[in-house]
């Protein structure tokens, strides 16, 4: 099953091409989606919810957790 984060790329492409930059970076990968989606400087506004979905899944999958997804990822 493919992950194709449309939103995210078509909104927030300077995100996207940071993602791309860090997939095959485990720990950084992570710690940046960790760091996308969880607000430690309250206040902010976050993202719409179709962005936040998505990075959820591109979470699930890069943690091999997404129905499809290879555990090597």
């Amino acid at each position: 099953m493919e992950v194709r984060p449309v939103a995210l790329l078509q909104r927030l492409p300077r995100i996207a091409n940071d993602l791309a930059r860090l997939w095959q970076d485990n720990i950084g990968r992570r710690l940046y989606l960790e760091g996308l989606l969880v607000d430690r400087r309250r206040g902010r506004r976050g993202f719409s919810p179709e962005i936040h979905n998505e990075l959820l899944v591109l979470r699930e999958y890069s943690e091999g957790r997404y129905p499809g997804a290879s555990t090597s990822a």
